[in-house]
């Protein structure tokens, strides 16, 4: 028998992407047994729109949440987390979607490594005036990626994300920026390796720094990945010697992605 799964979608002023979001969780060869859509106090129809496209897609279960203010990401994600009664958690962001294979192809994945807890995928940067490559690739290479992994660079996009709902960890809530990061180093970290798909099963409608989104002020993001490393080093599943090395490397990827966004300019 396979596992239940539920989509948690977290929404900020997001009326002009969300419905592209819904579509590909209710078009999926597979269907959630529940969708999660947490508002962070939006001041635009976000929540008319995902009440009415609930409305026509009855076949799954519906739960809609809206908060008085702005929480931040990582909390309104730890809320549907925590509202969910699925098996699985799947994490997707407002402005992004999914290919209709994912959650099938991610299920067969969770079921073949039943000890793992946490699992992820490729994902593919389609731009607006861009058509959605079609090629998906077969039985793709499966990847295990370790703590060691993830402090070289963050390995996992958010919504490409299925993680065993038991699991005790939870999105930092006192940071914004590099949240996801900080979640996973201590997921692995606790529970061993990531189970990677190389497979872009999600699309992002943005690039993954320097656009729209939290992910746009790079200097808040490389704060939030210094502190998520030293959140690690207070738990010791690093050294001193390893923490300095990090830190260092984290400085150069920031100073590398400055570079990259001046040449865009």
């Amino acid at each position: 028998m396979s596992e239940s799964v539920a989509v948690v979608i977290p929404t900020f002023n997001s009326a002009s992407t969300i419905e592209r979001a819904l579509a590909s969780v209710v078009g999926q060869t597979r269907l959630p047994d529940e969708v999660i859509v947490i508002d962070n106090a939006s001041a635009d129809d976000t929540i008319s729109r995902v009440r009415a496209f609930a409305a026509r897609h009855q076949k799954v279960i519906w739960q809609i949440e809206i908060l008085p203010v702005n929480i931040g990401p990582g909390a309104a994600r730890n809320r549907g987390w925590d509202l969910a009664k699925s098996d699985l958690i799947a994490f997707l962001d407002s402005d992004d979607s999914w290919r209709p294979e994912k959650l099938e192809m991610q299920c067969e994945v969770v079921r073949r490594f039943s000890d793992s807890v946490l699992f992820g995928h490729s994902y593919v940067v389609v731009r607006q005036d861009e058509d959605t490559p079609r090629s998906i690739g077969a039985n793709p290479v499966i990847d295990h990626f370790g703590l060691r992994h993830f402090l070289l660079r963050n390995r996992l996009s958010t919504p490409t994300v299925m993680l065993r709902r038991t699991i005790p960890e939870r999105f930092p809530t006192d940071v914004w920026h590099a949240e996801d990061f900080a979640l996973w180093l201590t997921i692995v970290a606790a529970h061993g390796p990531a189970i990677f798909q190389r497979c872009a099963l999600t699309l992002l409608h943005k690039s993954t720094y320097g656009e729209s989104g939290l992910s746009a002020n790079m200097t808040k993001m490389h704060q939030g990945e210094l502190h998520a490393v030293r959140r690690l080093r207070q738990s010791r599943d690093i050294g001193t010697l390893g923490d300095a090395l990090i830190m260092f490397w984290l400085k150069v990827k920031y100073l590398r992605r400055r570079i990259v966004m001046m040449r865009r300019v």
